[in-house]
């Protein structure tokens, strides 16, 4: 079992994997109670109950960071979610091992209980902001409560507005590079002011999309441009003709040879 477990990295194992090797070092104490090398693995067993104390803090400190940057349909499921948060901290800073992580795990109650109780005060606001579909009065509530239990749903809603004037000003079927250029450079401005994920992914589909056609509208434009040309050249021509000849009638002017 010493050989084994020498083997393995114990700081990149799970929680359930550190268990089983803890359980297998309990067993194989009591099988063999006497062995000369249980010191060893006592001390190896310490050392699995401290990585996997620390495993399980980080894992509510993860839980904690979902519900702080969660998206609530409203203050009652932004609360259930933050008392269950407080639930799992007050249960480590009972069970846990790690001096410092339950000293932060205090610290966390502590900042947690006092945003529920600063909840009335935001709630009105919050809810202004939302209705007013203002992104300018949506950004006026994270300035005034940055800790907001509501600041993902907040955010979420801002990348919904940005996205919705952004497409009532879209071109996304540019028939000039000067206009595709546009598109594209209004795409990039509005990726810096987006925070979800889901929603840049689809401005940068669309920037993608824009750039993949950008040699079919230059081609296009070039076309246009050739026959606009073309067509001027043409009416030059029999404006000239029936200067020079009034009497001559110029039916067409066509190319010489093959390149125009």
């Amino acid at each position: 079992l010493s050989e084994e477990l020498s083997q393995v990295d114990l700081y990149d194992c799970d929680l359930s994997t550190l268990k089983e090797y803890a359980e297998k070092i309990d067993s194989h104490l009591t099988t063999y109670p006497d062995y000369s090398e249980n010191g060893n693995l006592i001390s190896i067993k310490e050392t699995i109950i401290d990585i996997a104390d620390n495993e399980a803090f980080q894992q509510i400190v993860a839980m904690t960071e979902n519900a702080l940057n969660g998206k609530f349909a409203d203050y009652d499921e932004a609360i259930e979610s933050i008392n269950d948060c407080i639930d799992a901290l007050n249960q480590y800073i009972e069970d846990g091992r790690n001096q410092e992580n339950r000293s932060e795990a205090r610290d966390m109650v502590s900042n947690f209980q006092t945003q529920i109780s600063n909840i009335g005060e935001e709630k009105s606001s919050f809810y202004d902001a939302i209705y007013s579909n203002d992104v300018y009065a949506l950004e006026s509530f994270l300035r005034n409560y940055p800790n907001s239990v509501m600041k993902g749903s907040v955010i979420d809603r801002m990348d919904q507005l940005y996205y919705s004037d952004f497409l009532n000003e879209f071109n996304g079927a540019p028939n000039s590079i000067e206009q595709l250029n546009r598109s594209v450079n209004s795409a990039r401005g509005l990726l810096s002011k987006l925070q979800s994920i889901e929603v840049k992914n689809q401005v940068s589909e669309a920037i993608a999309t824009l750039e993949g056609s950008r040699r079919e509208v230059m081609e296009a434009e070039l076309n246009d441009k050739l026959q606009d040309l073309m067509d001027l050249m043409e009416s030059a021509a029999k404006d000239k003709a029936k200067r020079t000849h009034p009497t001559y009638n110029v039916e067409m002017c066509s190319a010489r040879g093959s390149n125009p």
